[in-house]
């Protein structure tokens, strides 16, 4: 079993994680692009590619090479999200939708190459590929008030990022709207509503190579 990840700060953690698990033995990192790395053909029987398509340029080349090294039978594991499927509440309709249309509008090139809707074309991606069974999967998760630390964190994060895509785009006047409704110093946050709720969609393809 072999973990693969460009961020070596990211291989670190892993490692430390890794250390008295069970499939310690048989665990191993290597850190490089997925676009560089050398596998053998059918030398695999699952591949996971978590999070990953959204931020290649060429992800229909990367699923080919990862279907390649898949053995008769190998399946294949697409992760990734879209983040028009999160949910807030109470962000205002109007505002929502506003930040929304400008990051759809945004071109991948002002995003560095990052897709924040990708989840969206994989099904049409793996039916280019002769040979394969896909199954689609989701799975949903939601955090209420009162929020724990964890959570409140988390949520920040996802509405930061929000933030720096439109700015990317371009739509400076929609990230002021979007986060002062998020801002941590601001009185009435409506990370502090009774309220609020925060929910969102993960998305899992399956492909099995017959």
């Amino acid at each position: 079993m072999t973990g693969v990840d460009a961020d070596e700060t990211v291989l670190d953690a892993a490692r430390r994680r890794r250390e008295g698990h069970c499939l310690a033995a048989v665990i191993d990192f290597a850190h490089a692009r997925l676009e560089d790395i050398e596998l053998a053909v059918a030398s695999h029987d699952v591949v996971l590619l978590f999070n990953v398509l959204s931020y290649i340029r060429e992800p229909q080349a990367l699923i080919a090479k990862a279907i390649a090294t898949l053995r008769p039978g190998g399946r294949l594991f697409i992760k990734d999200t879209d983040l028009q499927s999160d949910f807030y509440w109470p962000v205002p309709f109007d505002v929502h939708s506003s930040i929304m249309r400008a990051i759809v509008s945004g071109t991948t090139d002002g995003l560095d190459g990052y897709n924040p809707f990708f989840a969206r074309q994989v099904p049409g991606l793996l039916r280019r590929f002769p040979g394969l069974r896909v199954s689609t999967f989701s799975q949903s998760f939601s955090f209420f008030a009162p929020l724990a630390r964890e959570e409140r964190e988390y949520v920040r994060a996802n509405a930061a990022l929000v933030s720096e895509l439109a700015v990317k785009a371009g739509a400076l006047e929609d990230v002021d709207a979007w986060y002062s409704l998020f801002d941590d110093g601001r009185e009435g946050s409506i990370l502090d509503g009774a309220d609020f709720t925060y929910a969102m969609n993960e998305f899992v393809f399956q492909a099995v190579v017959t």
